[in-house]
């Protein structure tokens, strides 16, 4: 790890540099190089340097698949060898087996941007600003570094719970230089460090206008700094402050942001073709939400709090094969016809994998946020505290809220529920059907953790047996199961770190 320190340190600089945004022309105008030496010493400075942190971004496979509401499809790799390499599906089988030199672009990059945190955070007592900039500075780092370091919680360390606290969590770095230890600190102080990071941020003072510029929901702001601190403590199970903050966002930036699904319609482009598949020579249309073509997604997507990377919500380059898993179209189905959800009608596009080869019949996720944090998110964490601590009839009264903006009028819009259980489960049906399949770990991990066994989640995969050479299509079919506290939850930490790391830095146990 501490090899990938040093690499982040020759290069941050230029980086920030090339990504930073226009307002930052002085700093920007130096050519840089790995020999330039480019000292930091304006607030323009640091906000470039912190600018530069979002890019397009790769996510982990263990994050993709790892909640299992994307699934492998066998029936695509039975039909065409290869579709999946062996790191995703290693991934999607929860095994845990070394990695050898496969690089772990999730775990790296978001060590590059606490790195970024702590090079402005380390500058800050150097440079001329007022105090008012000096505190957004430090929020913004702050918020920028807890978002990282919950980003590795979710993937990488075991669920929180009480039986958990001394359990490994990650190597803490504050600090710019590499003269740190790489030792794993424990789960209750990882949550500590990430918790005082998640009470600066919250100190920022820019509101958020959805809009280029400071107020945008790709930079730090007060509304998406209580959202953040909501989701943290959803992560612990804390409903009260999950609540809390929630409902602080919500009033900073609230329900009247979010979209009208029934509103969207298709897109004038309509895709035709054929595919032969066993013989027989299937017709088919693809149709494309109008959100697809021609829609400006950065002024007229109202309903995000923040976008972790400046290019996209999601890059992956192989989503064709990302498909939604029985388990999750089946929750479209449970409380009315999917087919009067805007959800799924416009953002699960039917004949997508046709066209592009793919001679299977799964609808393809075609939607244009899926990795932030919303307005219907908090308003889902409101409807989940109440249900679970307050109000059920509350709850079910938010959740019909979000509903009539999702649901077609003339469908199952209202829910009702006959006692505090049956509340919890719907709320966490809607929640699953709202915040999307890339957000699914994220939630499993927090069910299987609680004290509440009716949520607990069990996830299976269907898949062939495979080895390092690759998947035996020959093999029977298997079924992978990750059960609830299964410590396969955790990924493993790149086996590349773990060699550099000399020892110190420990790899997850099994």
């Amino acid at each position: 790890m501490k090899n990938i320190y040093k690499t982040i340190g020759k290069y941050v600089l230029a980086l920030s540099c090339v990504a930073a945004l226009n307002s930052c022309e002085s700093f920007l105008s130096v050519r840089p190089s790995k020999s330039s030496n480019i000292v930091p010493s304006t607030y323009e400075d640091m906000e470039s340097i912190l600018a530069g942190m979002w890019r397009n971004d790769n996510i982990s496979a263990n994050l993709i698949f790892g909640g299992g509401d994307l699934a492998l499809s066998y029936e695509l790799e039975g039909a065409r060898v290869g579709s999946y390499d062996v790191q995703t599906v290693q991934a999607a089988t929860w095994e845990r087996k070394e990695n050898g030199t496969n690089k772990d672009y999730h775990w790296m990059y978001r060590y590059q941007n606490i790195f970024r945190s702590n090079l402005v955070l380390s500058k800050l007592d150097e440079i001329d600003i007022t105090e008012a900039e000096y505190q957004r500075l430090k929020s913004k780092a702050c918020f920028r570094r807890a978002y990282s370091f919950m980003e590795l919680l979710n993937v990488y360390t075991l669920p929180y719970c009480e039986e958990n606290l001394e359990e490994m969590g990650l190597v803490l770095s504050q600090s710019p230089s590499f003269d740190y230890s790489v030792a794993r600190a424990s789960l209750k102080d990882t949550y500590a460090f990430v918790e005082e990071d998640i009470k600066e941020a919250l100190k920022i003072d820019v509101d958020l206008t959805a809009k280029a510029g400071q107020g945008s929901v790709y930079r730090v702001t007060k509304a998406a700094a209580n959202a953040l601190a909501s989701r943290f403590y959803l992560m612990k199970n804390d409903y009260a402050n999950a609540k809390k903050y929630a409902e602080e966002a919500l009033n900073l930036y609230g329900e009247e942001n979010i979209m009208d699904y029934n509103a969207i319609g298709y897109a004038d482009r309509v895709d035709n073709g054929s595919i032969e598949i066993g013989g027989e020579t299937i017709e088919f249309e693809v149709k494309y939400p109008a959100t697809e073509y021609g829609y400006d997604l950065t002024n007229e997507w109202t309903e995000n709090y923040w976008i972790g990377t400046a290019g996209s919500a999601f890059s992956m380059g192989f989503t064709t094969d990302c498909l939604p898993s029985e388990s999750l179209i089946e929750c479209f189905d449970a409380d009315g016809p999917k087919e009067e959800d805007g959800r799924f009608k416009y953002f699960y596009v039917q004949n997508y994998c046709y066209l592009n080869g793919r001679p299977i019949d799964v609808p393809f996720i075609m939607h244009p946020y899926t990795y932030c944090i919303t307005v219907p998110e908090m308003l889902l964490t409101v409807a989940e505290c109440e249900a679970r601590e307050g109000d059920w009839n509350e709850a079910m009264n938010i959740v019909n809220r979000l509903r009539a903006k999702r649901i077609d009028p003339s469908g199952n819009v209202n829910l009702s529920a006959s006692d505090r259980d049956d509340a919890i489960a719907k709320v966490l049906r809607e929640r699953r059907r709202e915040t999307g399949p890339f957000n699914r770990l994220f939630d499993v991990r927090r069910y299987n953790a609680n004290d509440y066994p009716a949520d607990d989640v069990t996830i299976t995969q269907k898949f062939y047996a495979y080895s390092s050479a690759g998947v035996d299509v020959s093999s029977q079919l298997q079924e992978y199961v990750l059960k609830p506290g299964d410590r396969k939850i955790a990924a493993q930490i790149p086996e590349s770190d773990i060699l550099a790391g000399r020892g110190e830095l420990k790899q997850n146990t099994y």
